[in-house]
């Protein structure tokens, strides 16, 4: 059963991991939330949600949560200018974690622009955006992924395009990368979060870096 199945969410209370949680606990998963603030997620009140307390940078912290956890889920952000290397650290951590405790399944948010899709995020975040206020931001998800990648774990990264505020009535597009570049690049983070769930059933594109887009 589903319920038997835990279900670990990194950045649980950011966005998108909001939707996360949500939604596996509406299918039928245990839930569990990695957070720093316990506040933040004390309005979700559900028979299969706990609470792991921990700052990811915290190794021990990490192992804890990972050990009794099924599949792995990070959704971690960090949207500072400054060059800073706090979610690939955390990153480390997790996949340490789950070697130590013999866990495979990760499926891990990046974004599209990363890697091999470089240049697809079209001409206003490529030109002004990445080399200007998201310069570091994602060479630390390049440091991210390139942790991943070597893990050895069973992953799946995903590559959302940039978020709107609400999803549009359009099935989107699940590209395995390399792929052609986006028309609009855009995604929305409720659609982000059901292609999680449902990857998270269906293990479809383990060891694959997968885009994620409307058009």
């Amino acid at each position: 059963m589903k319920k038997d199945i835990t279900v670990l969410v990194f950045g649980a209370t950011g966005k998108t991991g909001r939707i996360i949680v949500k939604k596996f606990l509406k299918d039928g998963y245990s839930v569990k939330a990695f957070v720093r603030n316990i506040k933040k997620v004390n309005h979700i009140v559900h028979e299969n949600f706990s609470v792991a307390q921990g700052d990811v940078r915290n190794a021990k912290a990490v192992e804890d949560a990972v050990k009794d956890s099924d599949i792995v889920i990070s959704a971690l952000g960090n949207l500072k200018v400054f060059r800073n290397t706090i979610i690939s650290d955390g990153v480390a951590n997790i996949v340490a974690a789950m070697k130590l405790h013999g866990k495979s399944r990760l499926l891990f948010m990046s974004s599209l622009g990363v890697g091999d899709s470089k240049w697809q995020l079209g001409l206003i975040y490529n030109l002004i955006y990445l080399p200007t206020f998201l310069r570091n931001v994602f060479k630390d998800k390049e440091r991210q992924e390139k942790i991943i990648h070597e893990s050895g774990l069973a992953w799946t990264i995903i590559r959302p395009a940039g978020f709107l505020f609400f999803p549009l009535p359009f099935r989107y597009r699940v590209c395995v990368m390399p792929a052609r570049p986006r028309i609009l690049p855009i995604m929305s983070r409720f659609h982000t979060a059901d292609f999680i769930v449902k990857e998270g059933s269906n293990n479809q594109y383990i060891k694959k870096n997968v885009a994620l887009s409307y058009f």
